[in-house]
């Protein structure tokens, strides 16, 4: 059995924090039009797609839960694909050794019609899949609420400057043409290839999660103004204020835990994560999984000079920002987002040392890591 106070709620209380209590979520799901369907056990055998499919189209939006257990959802470069091979080579787990986006581009009977397809019907299997990107937008986060309100979210970090440069170049290696890296912050997301720097305000995102009320003025003080603006237009056509709250338990960790070289540490981390998960057997040690195209050496060597090391001095205004969303970041993490009994983290003290490293530049006194990850 896992040591209960492995995971944590950081914060001092959760009435401090006006964490919404199981009347209000009832009420405020009532009111934003969240179905409160039961969850429908794991058949044996599996129905018919076309059952399946009919009964969540017909408003039995949770008929499909059996078949998604695990979302790895982000951030991206924070590890979803160690995270996803990892899982994925457990006995009890089918996770697709690729990304699937069928919530953000498409329909939630598009994600069951692929695992039927793909996997055997085998109801003792857990199944997930990976989308870093899903973090950052509210479709598929809305769906995974609705239809799939009882899997397990999975959400990697790491220091801003870090998690920017790596995604900056494995743009670069996967052979995108991309702007200089100091000008991205003043171009629109679509002009920089998906490389923008609000990508490190991760408050933003996991806000969308709904695991705080959002109701304080000491709490607003985190968020960007175009989150606030996003909110404000819902409340005027809503009259609520609080993001959609979501029943989705969520496991947050920083990629620094899956190469932690201290051995009770990683221990822990290994034994939360299985029992997060529910799994029977022990988790082995993380792989190391880095993305991106393989290619012939001559490319290779022409991409790596093209690549950035942000720790050099041109690059200091840059790293001035993303420290600056990374200390609001970590500072609304820990005061607030780990408050709810929905977020769970191993290794409290160790985490909270790892996210408080956000607000300081690691660039001083030590070289870049320019290993895509």
């Amino acid at each position: 059995m896992a040591n209960e106070t492995s995971f944590l709620w950081l914060a001092n209380s959760i009435e401090k924090h006006q964490y919404p209590g199981k009347e209000d979520r009832e009420k405020l799901e009532e009111r934003q039009g969240i179905p409160r369907l039961p969850v429908i056990p794991k058949p044996d055998p599996f129905p018919e797609f076309e059952q399946i499919e009919t009964s969540m189209k017909a408003g039995n939006s949770t008929s499909a839960q059996f078949i998604l257990d695990i979302a790895i959802i982000g951030f991206a470069k924070c590890g979803t694909s160690t995270m996803m091979r990892w899982l994925g080579q457990h006995p009890e787990i089918n996770i697709p050794p690729k990304e699937l986006n069928f919530l953000k581009r498409h329909e939630p009977w598009q994600l069951l019609a692929y695992f039927y397809t793909e996997f055997p019907k085998d109801p003792k299997l857990m199944r997930g899949y990976k989308a870093p990107s899903d973090i950052n937008d509210i479709r598929p986060i809305r769906l995974l609420s609705v239809f799939f309100p009882e899997t397990k979210l999975i959400i990697g970090m790491r220091h801003p400057i870090w998690m920017l440069q790596s995604l900056y170049n494995f743009r670069i290696q996967n052979g995108v043409d991309i702007v200089p890296f100091e000008k991205i912050q003043r171009i629109n997301f679509k002009e920089s290839k998906m490389v923008y720097f609000n990508r490190a305000r991760y408050h933003d995102a996991l806000a969308n999660l709904g695991k705080t009320k959002l109701s304080s003025e000491e709490e607003w003080q985190y968020f960007s103004k175009d989150f606030r603006l996003k909110i404000e237009k819902k409340r005027n056509t809503t009259g609520e204020r609080t993001p959609a709250l979501h029943r989705n338990k969520v496991f947050l960790y920083d990629i620094e835990q899956l190469s932690d070289k201290n051995e009770a540490r990683l221990s822990q981390f290994l034994l939360d994560l299985k029992n997060y998960l529910g799994l029977t057997r022990d988790l082995p040690p993380p792989i190391k999984q880095v993305p991106g195209r393989e290619i012939s050496a001559e490319i290779q060597e022409q991409r790596n000079s093209l690549k950035i090391n942000v720790c050099d001095e041109k690059y200091a205004e840059q790293r001035q920002l993303l420290v600056k969303y990374g200390t609001q970041a970590q500072a609304w993490i820990l005061d607030y987002f780990l408050a709810s009994p929905d977020v769970m983290v191993s290794n409290p003290n160790h985490f909270r040392k790892v996210l408080e490293s956000y607000q300081h530049d690691p660039c001083a006194g030590q070289s870049s890591n320019t290993t895509v990850s």
